[in-house]
């Protein structure tokens, strides 16, 4: 990472703390809540990139999020949030090839 783009980092860092504001609005980051082992949302998502009952990928900024598990399923989608149930065995983030 270059010299700017770092002091960048660092400055959004202090004032996303001085704020108290959660760091996945400033920093463009994706969140993932896991509810069980029947639900996950991925919030701040940019697109699902596979998709059938055993496996989902979803894309976010910089990376993907895979979720395997069985009798998979999207749930409510929306432009910012994708809910993914069924029985969920394991989920990983994988980095996107540049």
């Amino acid at each position: 990472m270059s010299k700017k783009k770092e002091n960048k980092q660092k400055l959004r860092d202090r004032i996303t703390n001085l704020m108290d504001i959660p760091k996945e609005v400033t920093q463009d980051l994706s969140r993932v809540v896991i509810i069980g082992e029947k639900e996950l949302v991925i919030e701040n998502y940019k697109g699902i990139l596979e998709y059938d009952s055993t496996i989902i990928r979803a894309k976010t900024v910089g990376r993907s999020v895979k979720v395997v598990g069985r009798n998979l399923d999207i749930g409510v989608v929306t432009d910012e949030e994708i809910q993914i149930t069924g029985e969920i065995d394991s989920f990983e983030f994988i980095q996107n090839s540049q």
